[in-house]
Formats: C-alpha cells, sequence, structure tokens
C-alpha cells in the first residue's frame, strides 16, 4: 500500500537560527520513493494536507505541484 507521511526536521537559516519544520513523503509499503522537505512550519497545516494526499489518492506524479499550489 503506498501512501504520503509527514516528518519532522530541524533546519537552520542564517536569519531564522534553527527551526522545526515538517515535510511530505511517499512511502510504497517500507520504501520511501519521494519526499518534499520543508513544506511548512505549521504542523497541523501539513496534518491536513498529508490527509487530503492520502484522501484524495493523488498521483505521485502530481505531488509536487498539489502541495505548491496548496502553499499559495
Amino acid at each position: 500500500m503506498c501512501e504520503y507521511r509527514m516528518f519532522k526536521q530541524r533546519l537552520y537559516s542564517p536569519c531564522a537560527g534553527e527551526y522545526d519544520t515538517w515535510g511530505i513523503a511517499y512511502y510504497c509499503g517500507k520504501e520511501m520513493r519521494f519526499a518534499l522537505e520543508d513544506v511548512g512550519c505549521d504542523e497541523a497545516m501539513v496534518r491536513r494536507l498529508t490527509q487530503q494526499l492520502n484522501r484524495f489518492d493523488v498521483s505521485v506524479c502530481h505531488f509536487k505541484d498539489v502541495v505548491l499550489d496548496s502553499l499559495e
């Protein structure tokens, strides 16, 4: 079964210093196929987006575009 999962990262920016952010990865079984890092710092927003990607069974070929469009 393939699904989208969110993951937490700690990143560094010269302007902001260290900060926590969330990314979304596409898994088939235990194998990660694709990931977008630093989708957002708002955990609830990234969780909702991940749930929508799974609910609507978004194809991995549209994954990046859907995520980028949702951030505009």
